[in-house]
C-alpha cells in the first residue's frame, strides 16, 4: 500500500477529530483501572497497524478499564530514544497513571523508544525494579514472539502469538486481583496460555548471538509455546478507526488470512504464525459494508493475502461498491495474485510491490522461494493489462553462498524489464538479508556495511537507469543484533535509548 503524503500536525485534539469510526465502536468503559496501549512509533506509523487498533478495540470492550493510545510521536517521526512526557491521546493522561501498559512491538528498532517511553513516562524501566503499586508492562507482537528476551527484562508479562485471547485474560487478570500482591498477579499471567512471565524464568545463555535457552525456576509452569488460533472468524478482523494522518490514509484495513506457509528461509512469519488461518468471507463482508459509507479505500493486511482462498469474491465485493483496493505486496506464486491484480487495476489503484527477491533460480532456491519461469515477467504484464502503472519490486542480497553472479543478475533483470514494460515504473528495493531467529537462515551473517554498498552499487550499474533503491543498513543491523539477543541486549538498548 502506497503511503500518502499528509502534513503534520501537533495536537492531538486535530488528530483526534480526523477520525472516524469504521463500526459502531464498543460501549465507552468508565472503569476505575486505566489501560495504556503504547505504539513505540508515530501516530502516523501505529494507527496504520491493524493489531494495534484489534488489541485497542479488546481492551476498549472491557468494562473495568478506561483506555487511551499513546504514541513516541504525534507529529512528525519519532525520536530514537527517550520520550519526554508521553501523553494519552484521548485525555492526556501521563503514561506512570496508567494500571496496565501494553506494548505493541512490531520491529527491533522500536525497542529503543519502547525503553524511552517508559523512562520519559516516569514508570521504571526494569521490571524487577517496579514496587506494588507499579504498572503492569506487557509486551506483545511479531518481534517480541520470535524471540522476547532483548525486552524481558523491561516486560512483567509478553504475548507470544495471537493475542486475540490472551490479552482480555490479562486485563481480566489485573481487574479480578486488584490490590493482590504483584507477585500474585504475575503467577495469574503466567497461567495464561501464550503467555510468558520473564520473572519467573532465569536465562541460560549460550555463544554470543546465539538464540537463548529458558530454564524456569521451581514456581514456573511450563514454558508457553506460542498461541496460534485456529479459526479467526469469530474476532474482528479490521481496523476500528480510520484517518487520513495514518501511514496508508484514511481506509478499512481487513486481514482476511493469517501467517503464511510458503517457507520462505528468511521470513520469520512462517515460524511465528504458521500453519496460515483463513477468516470465513461473511466475516469480513459486513466490515466491508459497514465501512463503504465512511471510507473510499480497503487495504487487504497480511503475508499471504493472494493465498486467500476467497480472494475473488472478497476482491470484487470491495471493487462492485466503488471503493479502491490495495494491498502491501503480492507473492508471485499465489494463486489469487492473478485475479487481485486484475482486481487492483478495476478499482483505480495503480501501483503495487511484488517480491521475486532474487533474479536467478539458484538465488531463489537459496532463499526458499522457488518461482515457476517467467512468473515474473507474466506477472507485470498482467499488471500492466490491468492498468496499474508503478510497481515495486523487493529483492535480497548477502544470503549465505551467493556469487557476484547473482547479485549481477538482479540488475540486468531490472534493466530488461524496464525496457519491456513501457507502460510501468518501476521501482527495485534492495535489502541486506537480516537473520531472523528461528528461521532457517538465523545463523547467516549480516553483510558489512561497505559489502552492502559495494553490492548495490554493482546492481546499479547494471540496471542501466532503472530506479534502485537500497534500504536502511542502519535498520537491519538493528533488527539482527536485537531479533537474536539475549537478556544482555536489554542494558545496551536502555544505553542506546539514553544516548539517542
Amino acid at each position: 500500500m502506497a503511503a500518502d503524503k499528509k502534513p503534520t500536525i501537533d495536537r492531538r485534539s486535530d488528530l483526534l477529530a480526523a477520525e472516524v469510526f469504521l463500526s459502531p465502536p464498543p460501549p465507552a468503559a468508565a472503569g476505575e483501572l486505566r489501560a495504556a496501549l503504547c505504539y513505540p512509533n508515530s501516530y502516523r506509523v501505529g494507527m496504520a497497524s491493524l493489531g494495534f487498533q484489534l488489541v485497542w478495540g479488546a481492551a476498549a470492550s472491557h468494562p473495568a478499564f478506561a483506555v487511551e493510545r499513546y504514541f513516541a510521536s504525534y507529529a512528525g517521526r519519532a525520536p530514537r530514544g527517550l520520550v519526554p512526557n508521553p501523553r494519552g491521546l484521548e485525555r492526556g493522561t501521563p503514561l506512570a497513571e496508567a494500571d496496565v501498559i501494553a506494548f505493541a512491538a512490531y520491529y527491533e528498532p522500536d525497542y529503543l523508544r519502547l525503553y524511552g517511553m517508559l523512562q520519559g513516562g516516569g514508570v521504571r524501566p526494569w521490571a524487577a525494579e517496579r514496587g506494588e503499586y507499579d504498572p503492569f508492562v506487557v509486551v506483545g507482537g511479531p518481534a517480541a514472539t520470535a524471540n522476547a528476551e532483548p525486552v524481558a527484562p523491561f516486560a512483567d508479562a509478553v504475548v507470544l502469538g495471537d493475542a486475540e485471547e490472551a490479552w482480555p485474560a490479562l486485563l481480566e487478570a489485573v481487574a479480578a486481583h486488584a490490590g493482590a500482591p504483584r507477585r500474585a498477579v504475575l503467577r495469574e499471567f503466567a497461567g495464561i496460555a501464550g503467555v510468558y512471565v520473564p520473572s519467573l524464568y532465569k536465562a541460560l545463555y549460550g555463544a554470543p548471538g546465539s538464540p537463548v535457552a529458558i530454564a524456569p525456576k521451581a514456581e514456573a509452569p511450563p514454558y508457553p509455546s506460542i498461541t496460534r488460533l485456529g479459526d479467526l472468524s469469530p474476532y474482528r478482523g479490521g481496523s476500528w478507526i480510520a484517518t487520513s494522518h495514518a501511514e496508508f490514509g484514511k481506509l478499512l484495513l481487513l486481514e482476511p488470512i493469517r501467517g503464511c506457509g510458503r517457507g520462505c528461509a528468511f521470513c520469520e512469519t512462517t515460524v511465528i504464525s504458521s500453519p496460515p488461518r483463513e477468516r470465513r468471507l461473511e466475516s469480513l463482508e459486513p466490515l466491508v459494508e459497514e465501512a463503504a459509507g465512511v471510507v473510499k479505500k480497503v487495504g487487504l493486511v497480511g503475508a499471504a493475502v493472494a493465498d486467500y482462498n476467497a480472494v475473488g469474491p472478497l476482491a470484487r465485493d470491495v471493487v462492485e461498491r466503488g471503493m479502491l483496493l490495495s494491498v502491501s505486496s503480492l507473492a508471485l506464486a499465489s494463486p489469487g495474485t492473478t485475479e487481485l491484480l486484475q482486481a487492483l487495476g478495476a478499482s483505480g489503484q495503480r501501483g503495487v510491490a511484488l517480491a521475486p527477491e532474487a533474479a536467478t533460480e539458484e538465488g531463489r532456491a537459496r532463499l526458499g522461494k522457488p518461482l515457476p519461469p517467467g512468473r515474473l515477467e507474466a506477472a507485470l504484464e498482467e499488471a500492466a493489462t490491468a492498468g496499474l502503472s508503478k510497481i515495486k519490486l523487493y529483492y535480497v542480497v548477502g544470503a549465505p553462498g551467493e556469487t557476484k553472479a547473482e547479485v549481477a543478475a538482479i540488475g540486468e533483470e531490472l534493466a530488461r524489464l524496464n525496457g519491456r514494460f513501457r507502460t510501468l515504473t518501476l521501482e527495485a528495493r534492495v535489502n541486506p538479508l537480516v537473520p531472523k531467529p528461528r528461521t532457517p537462515l538465523a545463523a547467516a551473517a549480516l553483510l558489512s556495511r561497505a559489502d552492502f554498498r559495494r553490492l548495490l552499487g554493482v546492481i546499479k550499474a547494471k540496471a542501466r537507469g532503472a530506479k534502485v533503491v537500497g534500504g536502511s543498513w542502519r535498520e537491519a543491523k538493528l533488527q539482527a543484533d536485537l531479533g537474536k539477543g539475549d537478556r544482555t541486549a536489554a542494558r545496551w538498548i536502555a544505553h542506546a535509548a539514553e544516548r539517542a
